[in-house]
């Protein structure tokens, strides 16, 4: 085992055994003392680099200053100047100011027809033609499932076509049917099956 030597704090002067962790560096006795004691300029210096100058790296073992390695680029959302490592500008493409532009970036690569999984869009049908056809669908149907045939209000049901717009289906009600939301969701399970490649799925009532 290592025998701890006696130290003599440079603030109050008096003899101590430092720490086992901190035989080797240990100057002062307390933290008070450390708190006390005046500081140098040179140390005060030292202290400002490392933590306030943040252009300037300060190395510790060799007390050298490096001048900052960064460079000035433009953000990829919004133009900002902003200063990057040159770690950054070569792994990534592009570099942002914030997160909120990054994630804008992101959204405007990746929605619409950038997409990997573009479709084509949604068929807007909804509005006040579509809502009255729904309603007499509803109606004709008497408010009953045409699946499973369980009674529910006309905001628990659905108006499904039988044959998909994407597919050529019209608006006609040969082609609508009112169904519930659970027998909605398995009918459009069945046409995305691999089993069911039909563009038609069979109900139980002859649909």
């Amino acid at each position: 085992m290592a025998i701890e030597k006696l130290k003599i704090c440079k603030g109050c002067g008096k003899e101590y055994f430092p720490s086992p962790k901190h035989r080797n560096r240990s100057k002062f006795c307390s933290l008070e003392c450390y708190k006390n004691t005046p500081k140098t300029e040179e140390f005060k210096k030292k202290l400002s680099i490392y933590h306030k100058g943040k252009p300037k790296i300060f190395n510790r073992k060799e007390n050298r200053v490096y001048p900052d390695s960064r460079i000035e680029k433009e953000c990829g959302e919004c133009g900002k100047k902003i200063k990057v490592y040159q770690s950054k500008i070569k792994h990534y493409k592009n570099t942002f100011c914030s997160t909120k532009c990054r994630l804008a970036y992101l959204k405007r690569l990746v929605s619409g027809k950038n997409n990997y999984r573009w479709n084509g869009g949604f068929c807007k049908y909804n509005g006040s033609v579509w809502k009255k056809i729904s309603k007499q669908i509803k109606e004709r149907d008497k408010y009953i499932c045409q699946s499973c045939f369980e009674k529910l209000k006309s905001e628990d049901l659905i108006v499904h076509h039988r044959i998909q717009k994407k597919k050529g289906g019209l608006d006609i009600p040969a082609n609508l049917i009112a169904l519930c939301k659970s027998c909605h969701m398995r009918i459009h399970n069945l046409y995305y099956s691999k089993e069911n490649e039909k563009t038609e799925v069979i109900l139980t009532n002859g649909w």
